[in-house]
């Protein structure tokens, strides 16, 4: 950068005329920075969901920095920017509103938490944020069709992505924890107890709406595969 300064002459010319103290101003001026850029900070970044429909909708996830600057929605394709910062640390929070669906009163999604420095003339890309989803616990009930126990039988429970999770039913009940939010199949199966296809019985899908709740799945009957031996057959 080139800093003209005033010479003796202009500054002798500029006597009595008040013209000295403008002068002066302009060549410190011309030593400051010319670029509001240059003292400013840009923040950005890209949110990622999992491609589930009603667990990937970006209009409703939030990213908000705090110190005043507010916060905003990402574009479609998750992408972010805030502008004109001033250089400071500060703390990114991603939010997704709602469950599942909307309505849910908690999140499908575990909050985001990142602490960012901005420097003066910086650029900060934070890159993919991946959220990840909410877990809650799901409970639920086994019986048979003909009054026996049902203990022993085994539970499978399988997301949107394939990953199975097991369980053995214990007094007539079951407990899965860890369980992400999203619809799940159901299956639970025991030796000589089935449906008429296979032996397992497989229910509609389990939704988990939110994070950090209990879900009650709702129960399953186990029918009987062969009938029982009446009193005295075979004798």
């Amino acid at each position: 950068m080139r800093v003209i300064l005033p010479t003796p002459v202009d500054l002798v010319k500029a006597r009595g005329s008040g013209r000295i103290w403008a002068l002066c101003l302009l060549a410190l001026a011309a030593c400051t920075p010319s670029s509001r850029e240059e003292s400013r900070a840009v923040l950005s970044g890209t949110v990622v969901l999992v491609g589930v429909n009603g667990l990937n909708d970006m209009s409703r996830v939030r990213v908000d920095i705090g110190r005043g600057a507010g916060g905003a929605a990402p574009k479609e394709d998750g992408s972010f920017v805030f502008e004109d910062l001033e250089p400071d640390e500060y703390e990114l929070v991603v939010t997704y509103i709602g469950g599942l669906t909307p309505e849910a009163s908690g999140s499908a999604y575990d909050r985001y938490r990142r602490i960012v420095p901005a420097r003066a003339g910086g650029n900060v890309n934070v890159g993919d944020i991946r959220l990840e989803l909410a877990r809650s616990t799901l409970e639920g009930e086994v019986t048979t069709s003909d009054g026996a126990s049902a203990d022993g039988a085994e539970v499978m429970l399988v997301d949107h992505e394939g990953v199975v999770r097991r369980g053995e039913v214990s007094e007539g009940k079951y407990s899965l924890t860890g369980v992400p939010v999203g619809n799940h199949s159901l299956q639970v199966s025991k030796a000589g107890y089935a449906t008429p296809v296979a032996q397992s019985v497989c229910r509609p899908p389990v939704a988990v709406q939110e994070g950090n709740i209990l879900v009650q799945a709702p129960p399953v009957v186990l029918a009987q595969t062969r009938p029982g031996l009446s009193p005295g057959f075979g004798e």
